[in-house]
């Protein structure tokens, strides 16, 4: 799987790369009919490179490949690093993005990759599933752990299909997003947040939205070492 999936990015970038020469007039000037239909190529590539992404992070998981280096990591500058590339997807539909996280949040042991990729995950579920409001994401500290939770004003998610929520492929049912996943992203939030010690849940009312949470261990031994490190930075 993660072989096919690999040979698949290549052709993809292609298509992505070329979408993005035309709708940049580099082959002429766009009629409104022809931008139009360029944009819905282009979402569709990326929505492509975005599950292949995902099944080759399922497949290394599976087969125990996945490189894991753990350290204290910044609360707030993890969030606001996935957030950033994101700020124009969530602009172009119309919907707000808060970021509510207090600055003195004492930093989780995570890998740096993994937490960006639990972020980006759970913020950009939470963008392709609401069509009017906004996302907030938030996050406090909760005794050894440090809570994150991301809001959306969506349509929620029915009682009955809770239980088959983190499960692989699983889809909401009734939901006829375009910009719906193959149904990995929360998987393999899941299953990177327990690599690092932590968990993640939802609360969800139909009509009312969903937030999603994530609870990561604070660094604890680290905490003191990474200040000093940051204060010595900030001196410099």
């Amino acid at each position: 799987i993660a072989t096919i999936s690999h040979e698949l990015r290549s052709p993809l970038t292609v298509i992505f790369g070329y979408t993005d020469l035309l709708l940049r007039g580099m082959a002429g000037e766009l009629s409104a009919d022809q931008r139009e239909l360029l944009e819905a190529v282009r979402n569709r590539v990326d929505l492509m490179n975005n599950i292949v992404k995902n099944v080759i992070m399922v497949a290394s998981i599976d087969a125990n490949t996945l490189n894991t280096e753990y350290g204290p990591q910044d609360v707030w500058t993890s969030i606001e690093s996935a957030v950033g590339p994101m700020r124009k997807a969530f602009e172009k539909k119309n919907l707000t993005v808060e970021v509510s996280v207090p600055r003195e949040l004492p930093p989780v042991y995570a890998d740096r990759e993994q937490l960006q990729i639990i972020l980006t995950q759970l913020i950009d579920n939470a963008r392709r599933y609401t069509q009017q409001g906004g996302v907030t994401i938030s996050a406090s500290q909760q005794n050894d752990m440090v809570q994150i939770d991301v809001a959306d004003s969506g349509p929620g998610i029915p009682t009955e299909q809770f239980n088959r929520l983190f499960t692989r492929f699983f889809r909401i049912e009734g939901n006829s997003s375009p910009e719906r996943g193959s149904g990995l992203g929360l998987v393999i939030t899941r299953q990177l947040v327990e690599r690092q010690g932590g968990q993640v849940w939802a609360h969800s009312e139909v009509g009312r939205g969903s937030t999603f949470s994530v609870s990561l261990p604070i660094a604890h031994e680290h905490t003191n070492i990474f200040r000093e490190s940051d204060n010595a930075n900030a001196t410099a």
